[in-house]
């Protein structure tokens, strides 16, 4: 069931996704252009060959939106493999949050970007070195 804060995020994330792309990816910016930020974004990721229309991509880039702010501090999206969203959790007990929590983040996920057909989550433990 969902939240009222669901639907704000799904209706936030919607209408990111719906990006200005009138304006020719490759065209440089005259100084006088107003430069939106996630124009230039995309600028740059579709210089790499990274398409920002693409459900995996759009979650990787929303994952803080899912997750929350304080859980994305640990948790890393890495990629969508098939019907699984594969995490890294920068230590055991986040891991097990994960593990435990994964099925609200899947619906969450489901409810966002219903074209990923997410059944699963697989989590990992990559220690991070803290200096």
């Amino acid at each position: 069931m969902m939240n009222e804060m669901d639907y704000m995020m799904e209706d936030k994330v919607e209408n990111d996704r719906k990006s200005n792309y009138k304006r020719d990816m490759y065209a440089p910016l005259s100084p006088e252009d107003p430069v939106d930020g996630s124009l230039f974004v995309d600028q740059v990721l579709m210089r790499f060959g990274i398409d920002p229309n693409e459900p995996s991509n759009q979650l990787a880039m929303r994952w803080h939106d899912i997750v929350g702010e304080e859980v994305a501090k640990h948790v890393f999206f890495e990629k969508v493999d098939g019907d699984a969203v594969n995490i890294a959790c920068d230590n055991p007990s986040r891991a097990s949050y994960m593990k435990i929590n994964g099925n609200d983040v899947i619906k969450k996920i489901k409810t966002v970007f219903p074209e990923l057909e997410v059944k699963r989550i697989q989590v990992r433990v990559v220690p991070t070195r803290r200096y």
